[in-house]
Formats: C-alpha cells, structure tokens, sequence
C-alpha cells in the first residue's frame, strides 16, 4: 500500500563515509522498510563490509524470514534492527492487518540470533481480544524469543482511520 523511495547502495555507503568523516560513531536507517529489497541490502552489506566500514548502525525494517538478508545484514556490520513486531497472537495480528504471524516472528528471531543482531521491537497493547493471561505472559514470552530491547505502545485509535471508524460502528 506504500510506495518506497530507496537510495541506492553505493549512495548510503557514501552517507555513510561521510557521517563517519564528521565523527559519527553510530548510524540509524529510517527506512521504513530497509530489509524489504533483498539485492539493495546484500549489496550495501557487501559494500560496507568491502569498504571497512564498521560503525555501529541499525536499521528500521521488517520480520523477515528470508535467512540470507539477515545473514547479510549481520556480515555488513548491522547491530539492531528495530521491527514493528507489534503482538504474538495470529488473532490479533489478523486485526492488526499484519502479514506476518507468530511463526514468522519466532522465526525471525532465531535468524537474529544467529547473525548477531539484536531486535529492538514495538508492541501494541490493548487489543479487544487480547487476554489478561497474554499480558501475564507477555515478559516472559519476548525474553523466550531474545528479544533485548521490546517497547510497548497503549492501541489508540488515530481519527479518520478504519480503526477509528471500526470503533465508532461498535
């Protein structure tokens, strides 16, 4: 439903040695998606990596399943990427209008694990069918997947939104 501008490979790279010149120790990719075009990241961690460049930077992205896109990442010097996971339960997720399913999660997380990236990740709170005993476990659950850094957001429903609409008609 979006459409994504990206910078080529060889623009951030040079970005990158320029931000590095002015003394940046670490760099954040707020591409929306930065891990959804697997040739783009493969040829910027190739290119990082063959550059020397070794700063400390995380990007913004995707679950993604795809193990050699996070093995490149992990090659190319990336430390953290922070993922909308929002919630572990297919049904909510399904409400959410997410793709991904906990399966995919979980999966993901193995891969993050391997390659030696931490995951900084968003939840959501606050479903309509979201349990007492999901919240108990919730903690736990997130440690269980290595997950480091997890952050939560309270569900809010932003005006002129189909959530916001869904609730009204409720």
């Amino acid at each position: 439903q979006k459409t994504f501008n990206f910078k080529s490979p060889e623009r951030c790279v040079e970005e990158f040695k320029e931000l590095i010149a002015m003394g940046t120790t670490s760099i954040h990719i707020l591409d929306d998606a930065f891990n959804i075009k697997k040739e783009r990241v493969s040829t910027m961690a190739k290119l990082f990596q063959s550059e020397g460049i070794t700063v400390d930077w995380s990007a913004r992205g995707t679950v993604e399943t795809r193990e050699e896109v996070i093995s490149d990442l992990g090659v190319g010097g990336c430390k953290r990427l922070h993922v909308g996971i929002e919630h572990l339960d297919d049904e909510v997720l399904a409400y959410f209008k997410k793709a991904q399913r906990f399966t995919h999660i979980e999966k993901f997380c193995k891969l993050c694990e391997k390659h030696g990236i931490t995951i900084l990740g968003y939840f959501i709170i606050g479903a309509k069918m979201e349990t007492d005993a999901y919240r108990r476990d919730l903690p736990r659950r997130i440690e269980e997947l290595g997950i480091k850094l997890p952050f939560f957001n309270t569900l809010s429903p932003l005006s002129e939104t189909p959530y916001y609409y869904q609730l009204l008609k409720d």
